[in-house]
């Protein structure tokens, strides 16, 4: 096949197809309602019947298409429901490439299963859904109230990016790798990664354990729990700082040390170790005194964990041990804290 181009004099006498026109001006563009999340829900129940309402006077783009609500409020039915079940429907602005329009449609749920998938394919035919609303019609409803009616579309934003609430941000599959979205209720600033958003400014996060724990393991032991989850920044990069009261209750030269380990996905102390406690990275007490009893330091330990996965979920849990197991090595007051490095 020759090569082609458009709009062009020598391609269809400069005319272009729906096709063509979704091609040329959805790359790089993302889809979105035209204002801010300041505004009303577009989509909206007010105990009227067995329907929710499209706002006046409202626009979106979606995928090059431009869609107006009309000049006044429209109404979309939702069917009844007699399951015996909850039933959540989806209210999406679908692009129907078989007629070439974008309108609002109600996707209806499965009773008791949750919200239904919405629509996201790409090519020449099919249909591409944006998220609007999710309602929830109980059994034996006559009416869908406010309450019933959660809105989940976003803006688009003037940089080309989406402006939204920390509940609307769009699904990173309905987006172009690269998308900027910015929370307006948290403040916050995203990029859509390889695989899903990535926190731009990303938080640190601490974790306090105040339990006292003693034990005569010579292998680490995590004792009562102490770790947090976290997200890796687009840099792959934290610094890890632990620090407590570490202690022993020999009366003979013994170390006790407290470490922590790190392991990919959001169950402290599950998934795959990427550092292990180790005593090279520890706090370390040197019991030296013949007195009976514990006797702690506090202490901290700082360092730069590199080479994890920009937006995957990884965590984080503090151990200890001691070198013999004719003493107990002690721990108290546990702190972690997970520091992101951001670029």
């Amino acid at each position: 096949m020759a090569e082609d181009s458009w709009p062009a004099p020598t391609h269809l006498a400069g005319a272009v197809t729906s096709e063509e026109f979704e091609k040329l001006s959805q790359s790089g563009t993302v889809s979105g309602l035209v204002g801010d999340p300041s505004f009303t829900s577009l989509i909206f129940g007010d105990s009227s019947g067995m329907q929710v309402k499209i706002r006046a006077d409202r626009r979106a783009q979606i995928r090059g298409h431009h869609w107006y609500s009309g000049a006044s409020i429209v109404t979309k039915a939702i069917s009844a429901n007699s399951s015996g079940s909850t039933r959540i429907d989806r209210v999406v602005l679908r692009l129907d490439r078989s007629t070439w329009t974008v309108r609002v449609f109600v996707i209806n749920g499965t009773p008791g299963a949750g919200a239904p998938a919405y629509l996201s394919d790409v090519g020449t035919t099919g249909s591409w859904d944006m998220p609007l609303a999710l309602v929830t019609v109980t059994n034996g409803a006559a009416t869908i109230t406010a309450g019933n009616v959660v809105f989940a579309g976003w803006y688009l934003a003037d940089d080309g990016g989406v402006q939204c609430r920390a509940a609307t941000r769009p699904p990173a599959a309905l987006v172009s790798i690269g998308t900027h979205a910015i929370e307006t209720d948290t403040q916050r600033r995203y990029v859509r990664g390889a695989t899903d958003w990535i926190d731009e400014v990303p938080q640190p996060v601490e974790v306090f354990q105040g339990a006292n724990d003693s034990s005569g393991s010579v292998s680490y032991t995590g004792g009562t729990t102490h770790g947090t989850s976290f997200v890796a920044p687009p840099s792959g990069q934290v610094y890890v700082t632990f620090s407590g009261l570490v202690g022993s209750n020999a009366t003979a030269l013994r170390n006790c040390y407290m470490s922590v380990e790190i392991r990919t996905g959001g169950t402290v102390g599950s998934g795959t170790v990427v550092q292990a406690a180790d005593d090279d990275c520890a706090i370390v007490y040197t019991a030296a005194s013949s007195i009976a009893g514990f006797k702690y330091i506090t202490a901290s330990y700082r360092f730069l964990l590199a080479g994890l996965t920009a937006g995957s979920t990884y965590n984080a849990k503090t151990f200890f041990r001691t070198t013999n197991a004719d003493s107990s090595a002690a721990v108290d007051n546990r702190r972690l804290l997970i520091e992101p490095v951001p670029w």
